[in-house]
C-alpha cells in the first residue's frame, strides 16, 4: 500500500467510515452507492470477498454497498488510520479500544 492509498483512504473512512463494537469485537466498515470505491477499500483492507450487497431501509434509494472488518484486523486498520482522521473519528477509535480492552 502507497502513503497516497493511505490518505485517500483515511479521507474517505472520514467522511464515510463507521467504527462501532459488536459484542466485544470492534469492527470497521464503510458503505456507499459506489460499488467500483467500495471494491477499492476491501482491496486496500485484503477483504475477500470485498463487496457486499445489501438494501438501505429507507424507500426509494440506491442499493448500497459495504465493507466491514472486525477484530485484531479492525484494530490493526484502526491504528493506522486514526493520525490522519479528526478528532471526533480519533475519539471513536479511543473509546471502542478501551471498551474492547477492558
Amino acid at each position: 500500500m502507497t502513503l497516497a492509498d493511505l490518505y485517500w483512504l483515511a479521507g474517505l473512512f472520514e467522511g464515510e467510515g463507521c467504527v462501532s463494537v459488536q459484542g466485544r469485537t470492534p469492527t470497521l466498515g464503510i458503505a456507499m452507492a459506489d460499488r467500483d470505491v467500495i471494491a477499492r477499500v476491501g482491496e486496500l483492507w485484503g477483504v475477500t470477498p470485498s463487496v457486499q450487497r445489501y438494501n438501505s431501509r429507507v424507500p426509494n434509494t440506491r442499493t448500497l454497498w459495504r465493507v466491514r472488518l472486525h477484530g485484531r484486523r479492525a484494530m490493526v486498520w484502526m491504528e493506522r488510520l486514526f493520525p490522519h482522521l479528526g478528532a471526533r473519528r480519533q475519539q471513536r477509535i479511543f473509546d471502542v479500544a478501551f471498551r474492547v480492552g477492558s
